[in-house]
This record gives structure tokens, sequence and C-alpha cells, in this order.
């Protein structure tokens, strides 16, 4: 059988770099905000939206594809051949 709290614990540790990492990005985006105004400050934040939101897209679907892996792993889809009382 699968083993469920290694795989879980692999994912929590990537989950909090991830995070760590997020986290990093937004500091570093207010900072650069803050020398900024008016149109190059909204075309600023505008950009970084977009790269934040793709960013968290991506991981998403990543950690999302994994979980469906490995959800299969645990119990594996199978064939099942429909049978009819007559």
């Amino acid at each position: 059988m699968h083993d469920c709290s290694s795989w879980q614990e692999g994912h929590d540790r990537i989950y909090l770099i991830e995070l760590s990492n997020f986290k990093a990005n937004l500091a570093q985006s207010d900072k650069v905000a803050k020398t900024l105004s008016g149109d190059k400050l909204t075309a600023y934040l505008t950009e970084q939206n977009q790269k934040n939101a793709d960013y968290a897209q991506k991981k998403w679907q990543t950690m999302n594809n994994s979980l469906i892996v490995h959800s299969n792993k645990l119990a594996p889809v199978t064939k099942s051949k429909l049978t009819f009382n007559k």
C-alpha cells in the first residue's frame, strides 16, 4: 500500500516553501509599489497581480494533479463488468 503520511508530509513542506516564496514576492512588490504613483503604480500593480494569479494557478494545477495521482494509487480505478438480473 502507498504511504499516505510521507506523501502528505512532503506536500506540506512544499506548500510551506511555496507560501514563504509567495510572501517574499508580495513584500518585494509592496516595496517597489511604494516608490510609484499614478499610471506607473497602476501598471505595476496590474502586472504583479497577473504574475501572482498565473503563479497561483500553476501551483494549484500542480498540487491538484499530484493529489489525483496519489488518490489513484490509494484506490485505483478499476473496470467493472455490469451484470443484470434476468
